[in-house]
């Protein structure tokens, strides 16, 4: 199981007391271990709208837009998985290598 936040400022979670992590960017993808711990479970996520990641700039962070006003923007989801599954791939060509026809 994955929770994916769009956009959010400092942002950490929590899966009833264990604490997932967290994230000072613009975003968050974070793996929740549902299958280790069967039963009901209370998904805490604790945004901090005051402070502004390093280094980073844009009319986000400014105290006129919607994240400073609701702390959590855009596209908010749980998303389940198989077990095992392929997040991301990445084909390198290697053309020196390659036969010749």
């Amino acid at each position: 199981m994955e929770l994916f936040l769009e956009r959010s400022k400092l942002t950490k979670v929590w899966l009833d007391d264990l604490c997932l992590g967290e994230q000072n960017a613009l975003g968050l993808r974070k793996s929740i271990p549902w299958e280790a711990f069967p039963g009901s479970h209370r998904l805490t996520i604790r945004v901090d709208s005051k402070t502004k990641p390093f280094g980073v700039g844009g009319h986000m962070l400014t105290t006129s837009v919607q994240t400073d006003w609701n702390g959590l923007l855009g596209d908010l989801h749980l998303e389940a998985h198989e077990p095992v599954w392929i997040q991301q791939a990445r084909v390198t060509p290697d053309v020196p290598g390659r036969p010749r026809p």
